[in-house]
């Protein structure tokens, strides 16, 4: 199967799907961003009342960390092409706010403490398109695109 793809690539059979996404940082990218792999793993780890499976969560962290690696390939500021406009810039904070916050969880979980996670909040960074954030910078983000007059 493998030689079969590969061969069907060096013909110029799948160029148009090849080129669909890009690699950066071994994670998959399309243009525009995708959040399909988030939506995975909200579908793997909640139920239909909206309850998260942390267990479930910690033991198949699979598809998290896939979008983990995705956010951190690319973000609105280190690849604005990826992004058509404010709407899908929003999405992309609030999704890796939701992400981030979540593999927070799941690092200290089961949570003792919920002030040390706050602490956390403002200490522990990630990376996104490259650059190091904490949940407090990508909250403001969020706040300045919310409220931002449309141009």
């Amino acid at each position: 199967m493998k030689l079969l793809l590969l061969a069907l690539l060096c013909c110029g059979l799948l160029g148009g799907w090849a080129q669909a996404g890009k690699v950066l940082n071994d994670s998959l990218v399309s243009r525009p961003f995708s959040h399909r792999v988030w939506q995975d793993v909200i579908h793997q780890g909640a139920d239909n009342q909206g309850n998260v499976h942390f267990v479930r969560l910690r033991a198949h962290p699979a598809r998290l960390n896939a979008y983990l690696s995705q956010l951190a390939s690319a973000s609105p500021e280190s690849h604005p092409d990826y992004f058509r406009n404010r709407s899908d810039q929003l999405a992309y904070w609030i999704n890796a706010y939701n992400a981030l916050a979540l593999r927070l969880i799941l690092d200290r979980y089961p949570l003792d403490d919920l002030s040390s996670l706050t602490d956390l909040e403002t200490l522990a960074r990630y990376p996104l398109g490259g650059k190091p954030y904490a949940l407090t910078d990508i909250r403001q983000k969020i706040q300045a695109r919310s409220f931002a007059v449309p141009l």
